[in-house]
């Protein structure tokens, strides 16, 4: 019995020793990314979100910069009030922002 309670103890010692890492939830998982055709970057293809009114578009997914604004991704999103777009943003396609009647403010960098 006295070598069971030292193992116990040992092994409680030793877990709280130990590093462990603790993962954030995806900041992301509103949006959806499409790979550029030649896989070097991506597109932010659509936000799916309803919750948030402040959008902030990544710089880089999935190891690649994010550097363009799909067509229609923001279309009809009428909960969202103000996007910030990332320096890695060099285009913004068609319909990009259409009826997105709540839009009082985009943050565009000089890249585009």
């Amino acid at each position: 019995m006295k070598r069971l309670i030292s193992i116990l103890i040992a092994c409680a010692i030793v877990l709280t020793l130990c590093p462990f890492t603790v993962f954030a939830e995806d900041d992301y998982e509103d949006m959806e990314f499409m790979l550029s055709d030649d896989s070097t970057y991506y597109i932010l293809s659509s936000y799916v979100g309803w919750e948030k009114t402040s959008v902030v578009v990544p710089s880089t997914y999935n190891g690649l910069p994010v550097k363009g604004i799909g067509n229609s991704a923001f279309s009809s999103k009428n909960e969202v009030t103000d996007v910030f777009l990332p320096n890695s943003i060099e285009f913004i396609e068609d319909y990009a922002f259409f009826f997105a009647s709540s839009l009082e403010s985009i943050t565009i960098p000089d890249s585009v």
